[in-house]
């Protein structure tokens, strides 16, 4: 099998964690990906965790020697989990589907898809990259101007031997590579938001639809998303924009189901949540969110709040602050 990465320790200049007591690596683990519990160690444990940053983006190496079973705490989790096997394999198991990974093959978990129980063969040594949602939520638009209804990877495993995925995990190895020589590019200032954006928006396009999804659209709802793009900080109604694509409101709701998965309001206030997410990432010390909310058409605070929360897994005076 072509192996695109050694089967080696990686970023042991940035060393987090290394002990053979379980409990420590539970809590050592814990603090830097997901609260969890340690069962059925089998073998010499001894665990070896790596942990380097890049931008909002970190960048993991985990071995723990042993075979074992992890069981995550079931807490909300707003971030896109890439982990990939450099030797032995890993079973994992959202819901009731069950994921196997080896070597050669990348496992994408996301918010809202729960991971309850995850299995590691002897010396399973993983590659991990871990995304904060707000930002691959922000890099996604760039793709799917139109939108996204459900799971942003549909498909949770990704051949990294060839196609889309070995290019993906060719920058994931040069990033890593820079990280260990520290003296390339990750060395210079605001180098880190260049890579940061590069591995996310290279994970986006290795799937299989690409960004091509608008494309498809038939010329009715191009033409809604049009109108409801430019009229996000206007009180307009499903009826205005029936009106504006001249087909009735049942034709127009029928169209967006179909071609989009959700309704033309549903769409509104999504475009809306991301209008004024980026808003508040720009927004200076004197801005408030209400402000920010209510130029949007935003009346209702409480259930904007939540919404956002919802979207961008974090509250809209987060976001104004980071």
């Amino acid at each position: 099998m072509n192996h695109i990465f050694e089967p080696r320790p990686m970023l042991t200049s940035y060393s987090h964690a290394r002990t053979s007591v379980i409990s420590e690596a539970e809590r050592a683990v814990s603090r830097s990906l997901a609260s969890h519990r340690l069962v059925d160690v089998r073998g010499q444990f001894d665990l070896e965790h790596n942990v380097a940053w890049v931008g909002r983006v970190s960048l993991h190496y985990i071995d723990y020697g042993a075979e074992l079973t992890i069981l995550p705490h079931q807490s909300y989790e707003p971030y896109y989990l890439v982990q990939i096997p450099l030797r032995g394999s890993m079973e994992l198991t959202t819901g009731s589907v069950a994921l196997k990974a080896v070597t050669g093959t990348a496992v994408i978990t996301e918010p809202g898809r729960a991971t309850t129980v995850l299995r590691y063969s002897e010396h399973c040594s993983r590659l991990l990259v871990k995304m904060p949602s707000t930002l691959v939520a922000h890099c996604e638009k760039r793709y799917q101007p139109v939108g996204r209804h459900g799971q942003v990877f549909p498909e949770p495993l990704l051949d990294v031997n060839s196609g889309p995925g070995r290019s993906w995990v060719d920058l994931l190895r040069s990033t890593v590579t820079d990280l260990e020589s520290g003296s390339g590019l990750l060395s210079r200032p605001q180098a880190d938001s260049y890579f940061e954006r590069l591995l996310i928006e290279g994970l986006l396009l290795t799937r299989s639809e690409g960004p091509a999804e608008s494309n498809s659209l038939t010329r009715t709802v191009r033409e809604a998303v049009v109108y409801i793009d430019s009229h996000l900080a206007d009180a307009i109604s499903v009826d205005d924009i029936a009106t504006a694509t001249h087909v009735s409101v049942r034709a127009l709701q029928d169209l967006f189901r179909r071609e989009l998965g959700l309704s033309p309001m549903s769409y509104l206030r999504d475009r809306r949540l991301d209008a004024i997410h980026d808003e508040l990432q720009v927004s200076g010390p004197t801005t408030t969110v209400g402000a920010v909310a209510r130029h949007f058409g935003v009346n209702h605070l409480g259930r904007f709040a939540a919404a956002y929360r919802q979207r961008f897994g974090q509250t809209p005076s987060e976001t104004a602050r980071h």
